[in-house]
């Protein structure tokens, strides 16, 4: 079987319990990071993985199977409609978009039919 190929776009606590879980995860590899801080760059050297700057140079240099959102809640719609457009599934971390208008952009027609987005949450708190 074919290992399933997973970025992460953001890697600060919520993008580093998702790499957690993909490395428990029997069949799936992350394959890279999207995060342009110092920081985003030192783990994903830890973890043996390219970093990118942006969503662009990550699709440039590869094709993963997928990519979870784990950046900042204004950049959701944004980087979520770039994955959808390039027929790349794509969980996306809560919260929703924050305006109504925002949110019924996501309903468009993706490159590849039925391109999966999801909104979901690996149940973070915070106090």
């Amino acid at each position: 079987m074919q290992n399933v190929q997973i970025a992460i776009a953001g890697v600060g606590l919520v993008g580093r319990r998702h790499a957690d879980a993909i490395n428990h995860l029997k069949h799936v590899t992350l394959c890279g990071v999207v995060d342009p801080s110092d920081a985003g760059r030192a783990f994903a050297r830890e973890r043996g993985v390219p970093c990118c700057d942006t969503l662009g140079e990550l699709f440039a240099a590869q094709s993963p199977d997928g990519v979870v959102l784990a950046t900042p809640t204004l950049l959701h719609v944004e980087q979520g409609l770039d994955c959808v457009q390039r027929g790349c599934p794509v969980l996306v971390e809560n919260p929703w978009p924050p305006r109504p208008r925002r949110r019924s952009c996501w309903w468009i027609r993706p490159k590849r039919p039925m391109c999966p987005f999801w909104w979901g949450t690996t149940g973070v708190t915070t106090r």
